[in-house]
């Protein structure tokens, strides 16, 4: 055995003899500085390129072969002006290996790299010569890889690449972007070895504003064999600053993640991301399974489960769960989604697809359980401050409404509802279809329950100039008090019955929306009351007082006029609804009247006419016995809050002596008439009688 060994010993030595001897004569018989003006013409002549080493080249021999080039520097093609460069390139190869016709790269090392990428304004880059071309002058393709065959040899040591710099700019959208202090440093990379890699980078830009730092730690395992890298245990962040949005931190974590040239594959990708607004910060979770087919550019998320946590604009936070699967297809330009989950305490159902992504399309159908949007509308300085309906918003808000989002919108699709609040009003069973594009919303049909009652019509929105709303409504069967109590916060009227609303407006704002109305509305309703008078007990009070003045009074909101039929039409002009045709029927009454209804304003200037009924036979009262069949005027006007009432008791009394001495001119006609016809009578059975005595003769 010690023989055995002296003799190892003794060839291990010779082999070293015979390669200091090789190493000492390749060093005194070789060098590849002589080779540097070959070499920069070969790539002048391949690529109209200017390569320059500057320094000199020297080699290493043991224990591994290589070369450091020291500086080095390429031109831009057919120029001077410099394309990228380094300050220190080395490549080195092991010794012994060669011994087994083996080439295992050592180590590769790059320091102080700086690419300099630039997009012309006529369309061409200066890194075009530089991508292979097909014959057809397109990007060549990378070829499939084959099944089977004997793997690629691959044995490096490491890649170490540090303190790099690259940078793009697009000259003809003056998009700029620069990765600063890239370092990227690996482990051996081996034929089913497994080992680890470090990258980070600084990224700047414009165009969008751009400042984040990049961080990615991974184990990987190559397989060359079925041409494979398995990475594991995946770590990567993003932080810092992009487009406006501040405090950007992304997270994204893999067990496993499996990529190859055709595909990629993970079973438990997870996303965590986060992000500060004006109003709050927004944060989002997301684990999936990945499943891509990078030649088709087909994509599947499985599985999906994701969180979002974002500020609400009434106040305090919004939460939405969703699982299900989303596909893209980036070839194609189709996204299809399969979701359910929640927003806050609303289950919700999605089907959608999106088509083309510069100007996307979307078809859905969605289903919504009880949801409550004045729960997410913003609490203004005005709403807090007064009522909409105060005296302080007369004349309407000059809130601007801006539609132009619009423009950028393409959708089509279905909305069920199961329960909605919005701007205080309740609705329940709502049905809809939405048509969006150029610009215009169309929703119809239109169909819910509310108030006891059902709606059907339409509603349109336009972004033209000026922007336009539409409104085709009908409604059967309401119970319109508590409808005006919860639109209005008022409610000047009760009672059961139908309303029809047909109108148009255009404007930049509320108050120009308002004044800009223009169409018809209709109303018929039984069995209700008019709020704020009680017209019988006021007509009464009127009696005593008929020899001259007015009689005047505020609404209250204890006082009411109740009626068993209540119809009336309105034709609406630049904000203006006017009545001409009222008709309503009290026990007591009968009421007319004609007049306008301010819509920009909050108030109304009408006249009811009340007619007591000639038939009252005591049940009014005699104070209003006395006025059966006078008709009285009564003037509303003010703003909604503060309606207030008139009656002209001189021209009340003037009409009523004026009946009067008609109700007298007609008692004496009558007696004339009685008189006349009995005088008539009289003469005639008198002329009877002497004609029979003329004939007894």
């Amino acid at each position: 055995m010690p023989k055995v060994l002296k003799y190892l010993l003794i060839a291990l030595a010779a082999l070293l003899a015979v390669l200091a001897a090789a190493a000492a004569y390749i060093a005194a018989t070789f060098n590849p500085n002589d080779y540097k003006p070959q070499l920069v013409e070969l790539v002048q002549q391949k690529t109209q390129r200017t390569l320059a080493i500057p320094g000199e080249i020297r080699l290493t021999f043991f224990p591994r072969i290589g070369a450091d080039l020291g500086q080095i520097s390429l031109s831009e093609r057919k120029s001077e002006q410099r394309f990228a460069s380094a300050e220190q390139v080395q490549v080195s190869v092991a010794l012994l290996p060669l011994f087994s016709k083996q080439v295992v790269v050592d180590q590769v090392r790059v320091d102080g790299l700086n690419v300099r990428l630039r997009h012309g304004k006529d369309g061409r880059s200066n890194y075009d010569d530089l991508i292979p071309r097909g014959r057809d002058g397109a990007a060549a393709a990378t070829p499939a890889p084959e099944a089977s065959g004997p793997a690629p040899l691959l044995d490096v040591g490491g890649i170490s690449v540090t303190n790099t710099r690259l940078s793009f700019q697009d000259e003809a959208s003056g998009q700029k972007l620069s990765v600063s202090d890239l370092t990227l440093q690996t482990g051996p990379i081996a034929q089913g070895r497994s080992s680890r890699l470090e990258f980070g980078a600084r990224i700047e830009g414009e165009k969008p504003q751009l400042a984040l730092q990049l961080r990615l730690d991974a184990g990987f395992t190559p397989d060359l064999q079925r041409r494979v890298v398995v990475l594991d245990n995946l770590q990567a962040s993003v932080n810092g600053r992009a487009a406006g949005l501040q405090e950007l931190q992304f997270k994204l974590g893999a067990l496993t993640l499996e990529l190859s040239p055709t595909h990629v594959r993970s079973d438990t990708l997870a996303l965590e991301a986060s992000l500060a607004s004006a109003s709050g910060p927004i944060s989002a979770k997301l684990g999936t399974g990945l499943e891509g087919d990078l030649a088709a550019r087909r994509f599947v998320l499985e599985q999906l489960r994701a969180e979002l946590q974002m500020p609400n604009p009434g106040g305090g936070l919004m939460a939405l769960q969703a699982q299900g699967q989303v596909t893209a297809d980036l070839g194609r330009e189709q996204v299809q989604a399969r979701l359910g989950g929640q927003l806050d305490s609303t289950r919700l159902d999605l089907q959608a697809g999106l088509r083309r992504f510069a100007r996307p399309a979307v078809d859905f159908d969605l289903t919504l359980g009880e949801l409550d949007v004045d729960r997410y509308l913003p609490k203004t300085a005005a709403t807090q401050a007064a009522p909409a309906s105060s005296p302080a918003s007369a004349g309407g808000s000059a809130q601007p409404v801006d539609l132009s989002a619009l423009n950028a919108l393409d959708a089509r699709g279905k909305l069920k509802i199961g329960s909605l609040r919005v701007a205080g009003l309740k609705a329940s069973d709502i049905r809809l279809d939405l048509a969006l594009a150029n610009g215009r919303a169309d929703i119809s049909p239109l169909a819910a329950t509310l108030y006891g009652g059902k709606l059907a019509g339409a509603l349109s929105a336009s972004a033209s100039q000026p922007q336009r709303l539409g409104a085709k409504l009908d409604l059967q069967g309401i119970d319109i008090g508590p409808l005006l109590k919860d639109a209005l916060d008022q409610q000047p009227l009760d009672g059961r019955g139908n309303v029809a609303l047909d109108v148009t407006t255009r404007g930049a704002d509320v108050a120009q929306f308002k004044r800009g109305l223009n169409g018809t509305a209709s109303v018929l309703l039984r069995d209700g009351a008019i709020n704020g008078i009680n017209l019988a007990a006021t007509l009464r009070k009127v009696k005593a007082k008929l020899g001259g003045g007015t009689q005047e009074g505020r609404a209250a909101a204890d006082e009411k006029t109740d009626f068993t039929e209540f119809a009336a039409s309105l034709r609406i002009k630049d904000g203006v609804a006017h009545n001409d045709d009222l008709s309503a029927k009290t026990p007591l009454l009968r009421l007319g009247g004609a007049g306008d209804i301010f819509l920009a304003e909050d108030r109304l200037d009408y006249t009811v006419k009340a007619t007591v009924v000639p038939t009252l036979q005591g049940q009014g009262g005699p104070e209003l016995e006395q006025l059966k069949g006078l008709t009285i005027p009564v003037r509303l006007s003010g703003p909604y809050t503060a309606l207030g009432w008139k009656i002209d008791l001189a021209a009340l009394a003037g009409s009523r002596a004026k009946a009067v001495t008609e109700e007298r001119k007609q008692e004496i006609q009558q007696k004339v008439d009685e008189g006349k016809a009995k005088l008539e009578q009289r003469l005639k059975d008198e002329g009877a009688d002497k004609l029979k005595n003329l004939l007894r003769r």
